[in-house]
């Protein structure tokens, strides 16, 4: 049985190395991976665990492995689609106004959090259906992910027929091309998402962004951390810019350089000016 103690060290170390609160899962989530990770690297007590992950050269190999065990990386395309409707129909259109205005034919996105790369791939669809041609202009979509194993999966960009669920016919058409039982993004638009692994509390991958997706993130952090990345996200946008958080999240408490825009198809954040 590990000592309370023991399970302090990894909670304090994957806070550290991820910014996830892992206090706040059950105990016995924690320490069941915690095992399984002990067992499966040949370590005899989790104190002798811990010793190996935080060795020299520990963090780019088992401390990695250990943050892709205990993540949680639930995702679909078009997943929570009336924020998809706000930002089809609100979002895009006022950057896209904006940006002509300025004279600035330009459009950066990210999705912070993007496991298995749905979220960033329907951005862009979402984005060249609706919006504006690459051809004409500069469009970045980047995606981040602390989880190297659900960047490998991403960057892959191939679905089973389950994995498709939300993307309609139409889409799957335009979007995909089928290979026997599994559909891969077609290669135009994968090599329109930017992927690359890093904490979000890292800051992101530049600033001035148009949009940032940071959904079912911030569930995982405490109060503070909250706060630290509601402040990192706010520096990264350019005045005007819309945020979508997770359905469940809010930043009532956190930061008033935000106002809520709210549509009955779906709920968003802007910066003020």
């Amino acid at each position: 049985m590990p000592s309370a103690s023991e399970i302090q060290l990894f909670r304090d170390l994957l806070a550290s190395r991820s910014g996830i609160d892992f206090g706040r899962y059950r105990e016995s989530f924690l320490e069941s991976r915690l095992r399984r990770r002990m067992r499966e690297a040949g370590a005899r007590s989790l104190y002798e665990y811990y010793r190996m992950v935080t060795a020299p050269g520990g963090e780019h190999g088992e401390l990695q492995v250990l943050v892709d065990e205990v993540s949680i990386h639930e995702t679909h395309f078009f997943r929570n689609a009336p924020q998809f409707h706000t930002l089809e129909t609100v979002a895009l259109p006022d950057r896209v106004t904006t940006r002509l205005r300025q004279g600035r034919r330009r459009l950066y996105l990210w999705s912070a959090g993007c496991s298995t790369g749905q979220e960033p791939y329907s951005v862009a669809m979402s984005l060249f259906e609706n919006t504006v041609l690459p051809e004409t202009w500069d469009v970045r979509l980047m995606a981040t992910d602390i989880s190297s194993q659900v960047l490998r999966q991403a960057r892959r960009a191939t679905y089973t027929a389950a994995q498709m669920a939300g993307v309609s016919s139409e889409r799957q058409r335009r979007f995909f091309d089928k290979k026997g039982e599994t559909f891969a993004v077609r290669p135009w638009l994968r090599q329109r998402v930017e992927f690359s692994h890093g904490s979000l509390l890292d800051g992101p991958p530049t600033l001035d962004l148009d949009v940032i997706f940071c959904r079912n993130v911030m569930i995982y952090f405490d109060r503070a951390t909250q706060r630290r990345l509601v402040t990192i996200l706010a520096r990264a946008l350019a005045p005007g810019v819309f945020l979508f958080l997770g359905h469940t999240e809010t930043l009532s408490g956190l930061s008033d350089v935000f106002r809520m825009v709210s549509r009955p198809q779906g709920i968003a954040y802007q910066r003020l000016a």
